[in-house]
């Protein structure tokens, strides 16, 4: 249990505590139930002090007299020389996840089966950290940084405790210049977002944050802990990693990868929905799970594929023709060579709309302007005309054959479907999320469950694909996940 003082709130230092679940409890320096509410502070940081010496700063924090909420907090790891946690110059997790990717014990250790220590045991030696360790030029948050895998072995002699040569894993970051404390949060969710991606699920749960930096003598020295609040639950087994992602499935693509994820978020892209939230979800079907995955391919589509008239000439010529003939038809009626009539006219009813608004029932400015609002959305609508879900399926499936046929094999067997699969999967899978997204959809049948997980592995591919993972490494990353 941590307990300290924040200064920084009232004119009286408040007390807290936290407890083991990191629940923060305080008791405010004046009566709170003779003040019912005071004006709420938001900061993004708070500093406090420990009871030993350390220092604390609290993270995304609302304060109201009473209540004290904060989504995280850092403190010093010593009470000697406490770090000021101003900056720091490399960042590290632990957790499941992480062990899962850097392959644990087994990349860690040497195993020699014809050497032994007796003939009871065989043995086992730590690997080279030149061999162990691989570090990959990325970027996060803007900055150019280096990430990898480290591993400590720990050996505890003490009499009665088992854990003897434990190998941790730790998923580092590391800064050419030092980093701000403030940009913790932006850090944390860049690294959520890869490990949900590389984990295929979203309940991702760190066992340990820690804050590093480099002292006098160019040793890097541990410098403070991180504690984020959370309320994932892991169902993560130590079993399930030979069904996840790890560093030799993809090589030198882990930086490009890892930078392209940690893109997403600060570009406004929170589309993660087609992600399982834990073992459990992998295997459920839902209407509005089908309509998630939908929308996720569309997405991922459309940021990641031409569209159909850059691709297509005879629909990029049409598309092109029917605009000029509506804003050539529109100049000719109203006798003008100001292009901004194209403003004043719905499309193929030109002379007609005229006529029509003039003896609209209401003729307040305000009616006029609503109806030329939906004239606008149906020029929009001419505008932004594209491939088809249905076409942009089938593009999909035949882009990534290589890739994707497998897994659909080994589905259609599986599910009984090996026989009576229809030519044409992307009607069945527009047909559906339209059917969803009209509010009547009809029940869940196999071939829509199948659909389901052929598009949520096409969405995955093309994120894979817009990271520049290649062919080799996109189809070894998709047999481990999609079983």
């Amino acid at each position: 249990m941590l307990k300290g003082y924040i200064h920084e709130l009232d004119e009286d230092p408040i007390a807290f505590s936290i407890d083991e679940t990191r629940n923060i409890d305080i008791c405010p320096p004046k009566n709170s139930l003779l003040v019912w509410q005071q004006e709420t502070i938001r900061r993004d940081i708070i500093s406090g002090e420990l009871n030993d010496g350390r220092n604390i700063k609290f993270i995304g924090c609302v304060y109201n007299g009473r209540m004290f909420e904060a989504q995280g907090y850092v403190h010093s790891s010593e009470n000697l020389s406490p770090d000021d946690l101003v900056d720091f110059s490399e960042i590290r997790f632990a957790g499941r996840a992480i062990d899962c990717l850097s392959g644990g014990v087994y990349e860690a250790f040497e195993h020699n089966f014809s050497e032994q220590t007796n003939s009871r045991m065989m043995t086992l030696r730590p690997r080279p950290w030149d061999e162990l360790c691989c570090v990959f030029p990325s970027e996060i948050c803007g900055q150019p940084c280096k990430i990898g895998i480290n591993y400590s072995v720990m050996y505890n002699l003490r009499w009665g405790e088992r854990q003897i040569g434990t190998s941790t894993s730790a998923f580092f970051i590391t800064f050419p210049e030092k980093v701000r404390i403030e940009q913790i949060p932006s850090i944390y969710l860049a690294v959520y977002d890869f490990l949900a991606f590389i984990s295929f699920r979203r309940n991702i749960v760190f066992d340990d944050i820690s804050l590093w930096k480099q002292d006098e003598k160019g040793k890097t020295k541990k410098t403070a802990k991180v504690a984020i609040r959370s309320n994932k639950k892991e169902d993560m087994l130590y079993e399930d990693q030979m069904f996840l992602v790890t560093l030799s499935d993809l090589g030198e693509d882990l930086g490009r990868l890892f930078s392209s994820i940690a893109r997403r978020r600060p570009d406004g892209i929170m589309d993660d929905l087609f992600i399982p939230e834990d073992k459990r979800d992998y295997a459920m079907v839902s209407p509005s799970k089908f309509l998630s995955c939908a929308l996720s391919f569309e997405g991922e589509h459309g940021r990641s594929q031409p569209s159909k008239a850059d691709t297509n000439e005879s629909f990029d010529w049409a598309k092109r023709a029917l605009a000029d003939a509506i804003t050539d038809s529109a100049l000719a009626l109203a006798d003008t060579a100001d292009t901004g009539i194209k403003d004043a006219l719905i499309a193929g009813a030109a002379n007609e709309f005229e006529k029509n608004l003039a003896c609209y029932p209401t003729e307040g400015s305000g009616s006029i302007r609503k109806v030329k609002k939906y004239r606008d959305r149906m020029l929009d609508s001419l505008r932004n005309i594209d491939f088809t879900l249905e076409e942009r399926f089938n593009n999909m499936l035949c882009q990534y054959h290589e890739i994707i046929d497998p897994y659909k094999r080994k589905l259609a067997v599986r599910m009984g479907l090996a026989e009576e699969l229809p030519p044409n999967l992307g009607k069945v899978f527009a047909d559906y999320r339209n059917e969803v997204g009209h509010g009547h959809p009809e029940a869940l049948k196999p071939i829509h469950s199948y659909v389901f997980l052929i598009g949520r592995c096409l969405t995955y591919i093309m994120i894979l694909r817009l990271a520049g993972v290649n062919d080799e490494h996109t189809a070894k990353v998709i047999q481990k996940i999609f079983q």
